[in-house]
């Protein structure tokens, strides 16, 4: 069943009458209110328990310049925690999602109090014995780059810390809030990250700075807790060190990655790929799906040892482009080849998907434009060579997906005469793949 979130129609529908007739109880509800009332009442105690904490587990808040947030999240407390027969259901909140959209925040100094006060103010209220958030995401977006972790007040901070570092967080997204303290994430309940920034330089000191002793709930002393990541999304703004205790940089097997099964990459420099195969080296072991998205396509510092990964089944290559695709057509396939030239075979590896992205696409590229570039032709079939050859013997399926974001759309040709055309010319390049493995060629076009 697909995650659902109460309507957020129905939600904007009746806070604001609830919150405006119910402060005084003695003047009772008004029509409207009872109505909102009446409907909210229906929809809770229409389904049982556990269809009522499915329908309530998920709320999203979110701040742009059309819609602050201080004044939402005050008609949702009062809503969630209210007295009336429809409180009480934040108990059944596991997932939360703030995102902040406002590109007339400062790029410096603190935050606006009241879009503070009011973060932390529910935040606060989701930590419980008995209740907590399981899942969450903090996306921050404005025109000044990042927001640095110190414009938040201390209040805010330990609320995001505390939330991060609840025994029932086991999902974390945060993305554009730099220099984050590593004890932040320091939780052994913490399984699957993804933490995204563009500033990079100021995390050096972070890096430096050792890891906290938290103290638990249960005793005074404190305790050094490791993580044990499962899945790992990065683009390596806070590099593998951040997350790696200094006593324990040497060892694989007291990594916080050493239990990692899927690691997605996004590489946008030659130092993020050496960070990236720092990360491999500590979970080759246990890596089941590797995701590299590169957005540029410099020789590779190291080839890909697939003997060093025994639980491999799943390789995704992904390369990102703008408003022109010839960097991929020139440098594209033999990065590839660079890759995955190494001498060693693989004995797991079930699935190779290869994905180019293309944004901002004012037409539709040549669909032999791959294929017949000087020299391409010849890589294509190299490529062809090694993925049907003895190395990758254990490899059943290859996905080649070409992905078009037009900033206007052409009239001609017709997506599907570009899509037949395009699949013939990469069916050519991939004939040994083709005729001994299962060869799926997409094209989406949006």
């Amino acid at each position: 069943m697909v995650q659902q979130e109460f309507p957020e129609e129905i939600l904007d529908m009746f806070f604001c009458e609830l919150a405006r007739e119910c402060r005084n109880a003695d003047q009772g509800l008004k029509s409207s209110s009872q109505l909102a009332l009446q409907s909210c009442l229906l929809v809770s105690r229409s389904f049982c328990h556990h269809s009522r904490r499915y329908l309530f587990s998920s709320i999203t808040l979110v701040h742009s310049r059309e819609k602050g947030l201080p004044q939402r999240v005050k008609h949702l407390m009062e809503f969630l925690h209210s007295e009336l027969p429809i409180g009480g259901i934040a108990r059944h909140i596991k997932s939360v999602r703030i995102c902040i959209f406002d590109d007339d925040i400062p790029p410096s100094g603190p935050i606006d109090e009241s879009l503070d006060n009011s973060l932390v103010v529910f935040l606060r209220a989701m930590i419980g014995n008995d209740c907590g958030i399981r899942d969450f995401m903090f996306i921050f977006s404005g025109s000044g780059g990042d927001l640095e972790w110190d414009r938040m007040s201390s209040s805010l901070q330990k609320s995001i810390a505390d939330t991060v570092r609840s025994s029932h967080a086991t999902d974390v997204c945060i993305f554009d809030i730099s220099r984050i303290p590593r004890a932040v994430f320091v939780n052994p309940h913490l399984k699957h990250l993804r933490l995204r920034s563009t500033d990079r330089e100021a995390l050096r000191p972070y890096i430096q700075e050792p890891h906290t002793s938290l103290r638990t709930p249960s005793t005074s002393e404190p305790v050094l807790y490791q993580n044990r990541f499962e899945s790992f999304d990065t683009d390596h703004a806070y590099p593998m060190e951040y997350f790696e205790q200094d006593d324990m940089e040497s060892s694989s097997s007291k990594s916080s990655f050493s239990q990692l099964l899927t690691l997605n990459s996004s590489i946008l420099a030659a130092a993020d790929f050496i960070d990236c195969m720092k990360i491999l080296d500590k979970a080759a072991c246990t890596l089941q799906n590797i995701h590299l998205c590169f957005r540029y396509t410099h020789d590779p510092p190291k080839q890909l040892h697939f003997e060093h990964f025994p639980q491999l089944h799943h390789l995704k290559l992904q390369y990102s482009y703008g408003t022109i695709l010839e960097p991929f057509v020139e440098n594209g396939i033999g990065h590839i080849l660079r890759l995955l030239g190494s001498s060693s075979a693989s004995n797991s590896l079930s699935s190779i998907h290869i994905v180019v992205t293309h944004i901002w696409a004012s037409s539709y590229p040549h669909a032999a434009l791959l294929s017949l570039a000087p020299g391409s032709n010849t890589g294509w079939l190299a490529l062809d060579d090694l993925l049907s050859g003895p190395k990758y013997i254990s490899l059943k399926n290859v996905l080649f997906l070409l992905r078009i974001h037009f900033s206007r759309k052409p009239r001609t040709p017709s997506a599907e005469n570009f899509t037949t055309d395009f699949t013939g010319h990469i069916e050519a390049v991939f004939p040994t793949v083709l005729k001994s493995k299962s060869l799926k060629i997409v094209v989406e076009i949006e």
